[in-house]
This record gives structure tokens, C-alpha cells and sequence, in this order.
């Protein structure tokens, strides 16, 4: 039994803070496209859980059990700033699951069809347009070329 009189630090908060902080850099690390990449929105979830299920343990030692354990107060940060990253995954997980499928998007050299799309003044401007070739031009200049980006967003 350990000694009454002697308070310890509560580190359940701080595996909390650990354990969202790796389940941020597992969410993030989608991005880079790694090995496996299919298991880290899972991973991910299920860090941000064991986060939130240590921070609850932490925060009930610091609160309930404050006479043996130290840090009420960082524990209550750190419990914010666990409960803050953990929520975001968790949020972000269930979200992007109700996402719609990009099946019809262009890839990557796809031949783009055409469309007209108003500028800044509000004139139309079409891809034809912006593919001639200018009127001092030669013939022997090199075809243009338009960078076209999509935005993969759901509004």
C-alpha cells in the first residue's frame, strides 16, 4: 500500500497527452501516402480512444484521489488539450467515412472537357479560349498549357 503521506504525479493524463498526440501524427501520416496506409485512420481511432480513456483515469485521480496523487490543475490542462486532439480524430474518423466516393474524377493526363467558367469581372472565359493560340503568336510557338486544380471537397 503506498504511503498516504507521500504524494505521486498523475501520469495517466500524461499517456493521455501521448497517446492523442500519436494518434494526430497517425492521422496526419495519411498524407504521406506510407505502407499499410489503409490501418492508420484505424489506428488512429483507436489511440484517440485509449487517449480519452486515460485521460478519464487521470482526471478522476486528480480529482477523486487528490489526496494521493499531485497536479489537480495540470491534470485539468492537459485533460483540455487530450480531450481537444482525441475529439478531433474521433470527429474526423466518423466524417470522412460519410464522404462521397471520387470515382468520376479526372486523373492525373486525362483529357479535360470543356467548360466556361466566369473570370474575376465576371466574364466568361472557356478552356478553348484560354488554349488558342494569341493573335501575335507564331506558328512555331509552343502550345499552351493550363493548370487546372480540384478541390475534392464536400459542401
Amino acid at each position: 500500500m503506498p504511503d498516504a503521506t507521500k504524494r505521486r504525479w498523475n501520469a495517466d493524463v500524461l499517456w493521455g497527452l501521448l497517446l492523442a498526440t500519436g494518434a494526430l501524427v497517425a492521422g496526419a501520416a495519411l498524407f504521406t501516402r506510407p505502407p499499410m496506409q489503409a490501418a492508420l485512420p484505424w489506428l488512429s481511432l483507436m489511440l484517440a480512444v485509449v487517449a480519452l480513456a486515460a485521460m478519464a483515469r487521470g482526471l478522476w485521480r486528480a480529482m477523486v484521489q487528490s489526496q494521493l496523487f499531485r497536479g489537480k490543475v495540470l491534470s485539468i490542462v492537459l485533460g483540455v488539450i487530450t480531450l481537444a486532439a482525441a475529439g478531433l480524430m474521433i470527429f474526423g474518423f466518423f466524417i470522412s467515412r460519410s464522404l462521397p466516393g471520387s470515382a468520376e474524377a479526372p486523373q492525373v493526363g486525362q483529357q479535360v472537357p470543356g467548360f466556361s467558367l466566369p473570370d474575376i469581372s465576371g466574364q466568361p472565359v472557356s478552356l478553348d479560349n484560354l488554349l488558342a493560340p494569341a493573335s501575335g503568336d507564331p506558328p512555331s510557338a509552343t502550345p499552351k498549357a493550363v493548370l487546372l486544380i480540384f478541390y475534392r471537397g464536400y459542401w
